[in-house]
């Protein structure tokens, strides 16, 4: 069972709460697929343990649930150290978490190390048994989530995963229809562009409020769209350079007037035969001693 599988593999945290998460989120999978989806849990855990990760920042007031910061409990070695991520705690039962992490958006398994740090954290403070499993509080803006489970033959659109939570009966965005995105709106490069703007700055003016998933979602998607790259493409590391045009080469001709002749290319002026100003063909030299020659 997975529950044998899964004991003493994440130290403090209830393993019947991870269980009943790893059954929700492969619903329709068999045996095989749910072992490998709490394996792949294990090793997140263990990837926490190891980068030292820590809880940083709570909500306010002491709730248990709402947005946490995460890090490295000791700071100065590491890079990552001076870039904390944000876990929001939504639910219990079921257990539901957002983080704005890449791997939270690419795994499908709804917890990342960053959410099982959080739960570590409430398990050692006895927090977790004590709360209740009601969700965050109606927030005073309407809000976005995203739903992190990508469902077998589904799209592969990660935008369209995205819910429309309304306030007060508050009207859905443009670009939705009710709760979810319109899939037309989304197969429209500059139809998906303006609606990934509107999004952004409803989040920024506070019109919205986002979970941590859906902001990094949403940036990353503007910044993979073609119009947003600019016109110049960036040059890939492995790329060489191209050699600029030969330069003019200055040489006193005839009552000192100045000649422009053209600079060899520099493939040639190191390799093969070689010319003087007056066009005359110059023998290549010969390798020097103790280097081997091309054919060797």
């Amino acid at each position: 069972m997975l529950l044998d599988d899964a004991h003493g593999d994440f130290g403090k945290i209830p393993v019947a709460r991870l269980v009943d998460h790893i059954l929700a989120v492969t619903e329709d999978a068999d045996w095989p697929v749910r072992k490998a989806a709490l394996a792949a849990l294990s090793r997140r855990y263990g990837f926490a343990v190891r980068d030292g990760l820590a809880v940083t920042r709570s909500p306010a007031r002491g709730a248990v649930l709402g947005e946490y910061r995460t890090g490295r409990a000791a700071q100065g070695t590491s890079k990552d150290s001076a870039r904390p991520y944000v876990t929001a705690l939504v639910s219990l039962a079921p257990l539901r978490t957002s983080c704005g992490c890449s791997d939270f958006l690419r795994s499908s398994l709804g917890l990342c190390k960053h959410g099982l740090v959080v739960l570590e954290h409430l398990a050692r403070s006895n927090a977790l048994a004590k709360a209740d499993g009601r969700r965050t509080r109606e927030p005073k803006a309407p809000r976005l989530s995203w739903d992190p489970v990508h469902p077998p033959r589904a799209s592969d659109d990660r935008l369209l995963r995205v819910r429309y939570e309304s306030v007060g009966g508050a009207r859905s965005p443009t670009g939705f229809r009710g709760a979810t995105p319109d899939a037309a709106t989304l197969a429209d490069a500059s139809k998906r562009l303006r609606f990934i703007n509107r999004l952004r700055r409803a989040l920024a003016d506070g019109a919205l409020v986002g979970d941590p998933a859906v902001l990094r979602l949403l940036d990353e998607e503007h910044a993979r769209h073609p119009s947003s790259r600019g016109r110049s493409r960036a040059r890939p590391r492995h790329e060489v350079p191209r050699e600029p045009p030969p330069k003019a080469l200055s040489v006193s001709g005839p009552r000192g007037r100045a000649l422009s002749l053209p600079r060899a290319p520099a493939a040639r002026r190191r390799h093969g035969a070689r010319q003087d100003h007056a066009g005359h063909r110059r023998v290549p030299r010969a390798p020097r001693a103790g280097l081997a020659s091309a054919g060797s």
